[in-house]
């Protein structure tokens, strides 16, 4: 296995970007490898193993570099981390072959299309918030393969940083996501407790193989943005 930092450059240490038979070796089973390299981009980021499939099964998580002279210092009181994801119920190792393997996939190489999708590796996430505050928002695709739109009920979105890149705020009521990108948004929320939103994760089914598709396929998965637990439905 090896493992990459998503987003982060590595400039003059590529041995330590985790890019198997590119970058490194791949790190063989009953040995160790310990990764050394600067964190000098703040930003939102991420780590996934970068061997055959193994971050599709989950071995991925975010990586959150703060920066003390953030050029938005000061317009946020708290920080939440999410990310979406697609599902596959099939283990990589298993579905590896069938994208690969002409006699298993004969229309030409289509990409296996997810079961399903996750939010912070669940399909009923919740975020507890106060009202009246602002969070930065650190939002991170980790999807194989899907994109997503994100959309919260009731609330808004500024976008400050792209990919680990600051920009000027920029308003949005939705977001679209591509695989592997990441968005810092400010969310500020509502002035009272009274009510909590719904938070729709949807993959764009648009670039999945209609040949390839699940019937049945859910492409949704929900969260909830909580004011208050008493409001919760059962099933949150």
């Amino acid at each position: 296995m090896s493992l990459h930092w998503h987003g982060l450059l590595q400039k003059g240490n590529n041995a330590n970007d985790g890019t198997p038979m590119v970058a490194q070796c791949p790190i063989i089973p009953g040995t160790s490898y310990t990764y050394t390299f600067t964190l000098a981009d703040p930003g939102t980021y991420w780590y996934h193993s970068h061997s055959p499939g193994q971050y599709m099964d989950g071995l991925r998580g975010p990586i959150i570099i703060h920066d003390p002279n953030s050029p938005y210092k000061g317009q946020y009181d708290s920080e939440i981390v999410m990310f979406l994801s697609d599902w596959y119920h099939e283990q990589a190792a298993t579905l590896i072959p069938q994208y690969i393997e002409v006699g298993l996939n004969p229309t030409g190489g289509s990409e296996p299309v997810p079961q399903s999708a996750l939010m912070n590796d669940q399909t009923s996430p919740t975020f507890p918030v106060v009202a009246g505050k602002t969070y930065f928002l650190r939002i991170i695709n980790m999807s194989g393969f899907a994109q997503f739109f994100l959309h919260i009920d009731g609330h808004n979105f500024t976008i400050i940083e792209t990919d680990g890149v600051y920009t000027q705020p920029a308003p949005a009521q939705d977001l679209y996501i591509a695989t592997g990108q990441r968005y810092g948004v400010l969310l500020k929320t509502q002035a009272t407790a009274n009510k909590n939103f719904a938070i729709l994760g949807t993959m764009d089914t648009d670039a999945f193989d209609p040949a390839a598709t699940p019937p049945g396929l859910n492409p949704n998965v929900t969260g909830a943005l909580v004011y208050d637990g008493k409001y919760l439905p059962a099933n949150l």
